[in-house]
């Protein structure tokens, strides 16, 4: 079973643009719910469900922290 397959995909949370190689992206954050514990993986080798405040203390991206601290952290 893949993760989309396990989720139910919510409310948009916010949005940041970012450039990576020249290449711009935007990334998009987006609520969801946890259906059942996906079985396959693609791209990652793990997941993990955190709470806000955890999310700093995570090796993450910089685009990922951007998102972090505009749109999750403030709504706490």
């Amino acid at each position: 079973m893949c993760i989309r397959d396990s989720v139910r995909v919510g409310q948009e949370i916010g949005s940041v643009p970012f450039e990576h190689k020249t290449i711009r992206y935007v990334l998009v954050a987006y609520e969801i719910e946890l259906l059942q514990h996906p079985v396959e993986l693609h791209v990652h080798s793990e997941t993990g469900w955190f709470l806000p405040d955890e999310l700093t203390a995570l090796d993450l991206a910089d685009s990922d922290r951007l998102l972090i601290e505009r749109h999750i952290l403030p709504a706490r």
